[in-house]
């Protein structure tokens, strides 16, 4: 399966890049998100991110799931994960 990136003015919804890492790494890594999940490890490191986003990548080629990234579209920066 693949996914079509969806743009508005603002955002763009699509799937993973490597080149999220660096912002995924401290948005996932945050105290608060750690302190209200289950499954994400703490303190989440950049390994943490690239195996995430292996997977998320695997799991949409064999049609498991979609997880997707939030990008600000006019800088093209990761922003948000969703799924």
């Amino acid at each position: 399966m693949s996914f079509t990136p969806l743009h508005t003015d603002r955002l763009t919804l699509r799937g993973y890049e490597h080149a999220d890492i660096p912002a995924l790494v401290p948005l996932i890594g945050a105290p608060e998100v750690a302190a209200t999940t289950l499954r994400i490890p703490h303190p989440y490191t950049e390994a943490y991110g690239r195996d995430f986003i292996a997977l998320a990548e695997e799991e949409m080629a064999s049609g498991k799931s979609v997880r997707l990234a939030i990008a600000c579209a006019k800088a093209a920066r990761f922003v948000a994960a969703w799924g």
